[in-house]
Formats: C-alpha cells, sequence, structure tokens
C-alpha cells in the first residue's frame, strides 16, 4: 500500500519483509519516482559509503573473502555493542562520534543482507545522485 507521508513525498509501506516477500514492482516504481529520497537516509547511505572507503585497499571485499554469514552476523554484534558504548560514552564526552559507529553496524548489516541476497539494484532503479542528497 502506497501512502503520503507528512513532507507529500510517497513511500510504500510494507509489514516486515521475509524471503518470499520481496518488493513488488509497483513499490519499487514508487521509490524510484518518488521526487526526493528521506535526506536523513540519503545522508546516513553516503556516511556507510564512507566508512566502506576507508577500508578499501586495508580489508578485503566481503563477498570475495569467503566469510559465512554467522562470522558477518558476529561483527554485526561486535559493531553494535561498540555503538552501545559509544553512546554511552557520549554522555560524558560530547564530541563521540555515535553516528559513525552506527554506520558501522549498518554496513555490516548491508553485508549480512547482500551474503544472503546478492544485492543488486534492480532494472529500471535508477542510484541515488549526490545533487539530489544536496537539495535534501
Amino acid at each position: 500500500m502506497i501512502t503520503a507521508s507528512t513532507a507529500g513525498t510517497y513511500y510504500p509501506r510494507r509489514p516486515v519483509a521475509t524471503n518470499a516477500d520481496p518488493p513488488t514492482v509497483q513499490e519499487l516504481a514508487a521509490i524510484q519516482n518518488a521526487p526526493t529520497i528521506r535526506p536523513e537516509v540519503a545522508a546516513f547511505a553516503l556516511l556507510m559509503e564512507a566508512k566502506l572507503r576507508e577500508n578499501d585497499g586495508k580489508k578485503p571485499h566481503w563477498r570475495t573473502t569467503g566469510e559465512t554469514t554467522a562470522s558477518l552476523v558476529a561483527g554485526l554484534l561486535a559493531e553494535a555493542a561498540e555503538l552501545v558504548e559509544t553512546i554511552w560514552a557520549s554522555r560524558m564526552l560530547p564530541g563521540a562520534r555515535v553516528h559513525l559507529e552506527a554506520a558501522d553496524v549498518a554496513n555490516y548489516a548491508m553485508m549480512v543482507a547482500d551474503r544472503e541476497k546478492d544485492l543488486k539494484l534492480p532494472p529500471g532503479v535508477i542510484a541515488l545522485r549526490i545533487e539530489e542528497v544536496r537539495r535534501g
């Protein structure tokens, strides 16, 4: 079902997805044809990419290492623990980089999803453009 957000942009609202419940063509089209992507999502996606690029050349790509889903989940849990520690530290140390730890957690979650489904943009879906983020 497609509903309007308070900003007037259309986003699909769906129940929790399962392996048997991929997005419909109509839902993908609604995302593609939406006037904007949520600024918070775009900014966070760019932060995730920046964190991944920090490791380019230092660590092998998760698709080429032969890492199992279980090892990636273990990494996700370790990063989640670091996120919790950083959140607690931020209460006493202003300037703690909670958003950077959150991006690490999100990147591991993305790697798990990619390992399980070999993530790719569906045909016809256009990748996010930097200009759209800046306008956000």
